[in-house]
């Protein structure tokens, strides 16, 4: 039971990044690499002196990434003293589309084309999302999410209400309204909706630290940081209600195509460590401690011959 209650866990930091959005018609191979080396084409020539971040959606606009997660990181099982590795991969492409307007807010899609997760011990599963719908405005800013209660990351596994909920709450921030300035820094606090229903505020800091031209876009890079705290309660047959107790934090670095409006790349870290309280409110031995290399990348649009083709 723990076991199975672990591989959940692990999936969910994995796929608590920033999200982006892909297609692709088959499965990611067994033996994927990390996405290329980024072409870097050096520095923006004339750079604006103050610039205004936004989205530039259009209706049946359509926008493809690929996310990839290297985790590397240690766990113990409940009653065991001995400490395990664990290294995975987890490989998605994700198909965004702008599905409407109205009075200045879009309806984006959000859908998963193919995902995998490899972890040794378990060997490899498919990643399974339904299509989430956020309510976004220019500026990137969430207000509202439909598909979460249809939301399972694996065949046969409970609904991560909760992991949905941190992407829409914490990761889709937001540009701040007013124009900025290399060097300028916005932070927003908001509340975010624990499994037990407990909300906690969160702070998440962005700072604009320059201009540089990335995969032949004008690109702002923006670094982002946060820290949170993780609660999960888990009802174990053997053992009876455990409490997973930990924080994540990240540092991210995303490359946004100013002139475009859309997200060009995002690479980062993120560190997640817990460990489970027991039923009788003492601490127990069991542990997760993971670090994250995360990155994420704008795809080409497919061909008029493959669009014809699907």
């Amino acid at each position: 039971m723990w076991r199975r209650r672990l591989l959940v866990l692990l999936v969910s930091c994995a796929l608590c990044t920033p999200l982006c959005a892909a297609e692709q018609n088959s499965p990611a191979p067994a033996d994927a690499q990390p996405p290329p080396a980024i072409d870097e084409g050096g520095r923006v020539e004339n750079p604006p002196e103050t610039l205004q971040l936004c989205y530039k959606f259009e209706k049946g606009q359509v926008t493809r990434y690929q996310v990839q997660i290297m985790n590397r990181g240690k766990f113990r099982l409940l009653n065991q003293k001995k400490e395990s590795s664990l290294n995975t991969v987890t490989e998605m492409f994700f198909r965004q589309s702008v599905k409407d307007e109205q009075d200045g807010m879009y309806k984006v899609v959000w859908a998963l084309q193919s995902g995998t997760v490899r972890i040794p011990g378990f060997g490899q599963s498919v990643i399974t999302l339904p299509e989430l719908i956020y309510t976004m405005d220019e500026r990137g800013a969430i207000h509202n999410i439909s598909g979460l209660d249809k939301l399972t990351l694996l065949p046969g596994k409970p609904q991560q209400k909760s992991f949905a909920l941190t992407l829409g709450q914490l990761r889709f921030q937001g540009f701040p309204k007013t124009p900025l300035k290399v060097g300028d820094e916005w932070t927003r606090v908001t509340a975010i909706e624990l499994p037990n229903n407990e909300k906690v505020p969160v702070k998440v800091t962005s700072k604009l630290l320059g201009y540089e031209r990335y995969d032949n876009y004008d690109c702002a890079k923006i670094e982002t940081k946060y820290v949170y705290p993780v609660k999960i309660v888990l009802d174990d047959k053997t053992n009876g209600k455990l409490t997973l107790e930990g924080k994540e934090s990240g540092a991210m670095i995303v490359r946004f195509a100013y002139k475009e409006g859309k997200m060009i790349r995002t690479e980062g870290d993120v560190t997640s460590e817990a460990k489970v309280v027991n039923a009788d409110g003492k601490p127990g031995d069991a542990y997760v401690d993971l670090q994250l290399n995360v990155v994420s990348r704008l795809l080409p649009n497919p061909t008029a011959s493959e669009t014809e083709a699907k």
